[in-house]
């Protein structure tokens, strides 16, 4: 008779700590690399809750957002909220023209293929849950400074990512009392 939550399966919960992460990654970027945000290139892999949010700030901050898409219900929201649209299948094309990576795919995207189409003073930032979707071996060997940013929201921002947990109990006891 006893239940079991994953709270990373609770939507709430998921998006709330998108921001921490999305936060995160940005004093990430701005620790990591000499230039700033502000008028550079940065792609975001993935448009899911991560994706979305992480976007939406690089933009707020001045950057030229380009954003992935497979589906085209997410390219038409890519291109409303002003990123540039670039098809996924279409990776290895694009990735060369940016100064900042951010990956939120938990899948391995970057591989030899697109690491080698990557310029070489490129900051990638790697968000997806583990073990990322990077080869970051590979990465080594191109001398490219790629890193690998698991558990941000408790790093960065733990009194937020607590009282989100906190909510999410208080509301799974609350609907549990009805």
């Amino acid at each position: 008779g006893i239940k079991v939550y994953d709270f990373f399966e609770m939507e709430e919960v998921a998006v709330l700590n998108a921001i921490p992460t999305a936060e995160g990654a940005i004093q990430t970027a701005m620790q990591e690399s000499e230039r700033t945000l502000f008028d550079s290139k940065a792609l975001v892999l993935g448009y899911g809750r991560c994706g979305k949010i992480l976007a939406n700030m690089l933009k707020g901050i001045g950057a030229k957002v380009g954003v992935t898409y497979r589906k085209e219900s997410d390219r038409a929201y890519i291109t409303a909220y002003g990123y540039r649209p670039v098809p996924f299948k279409e990776l290895v094309s694009y990735i060369g023209d940016y100064n900042f990576v951010f990956n939120t795919i938990p899948a391995p995207v970057l591989n030899r293929d697109v690491l080698k189409k990557l310029s070489r003073d490129t900051l990638l930032i790697d968000l997806a849950q583990a073990p990322g979707g990077t080869d970051f071996g590979y990465a080594r060997n191109l001398n490219i400074k790629a890193l690998y940013c698991p558990g941000l929201p408790g790093r960065v921002a733990p009194y937020t990512a607590a009282r989100v947990l906190k909510d999410a109990v208080i509301n799974i006891s609350i609907s549990n009392m009805g």
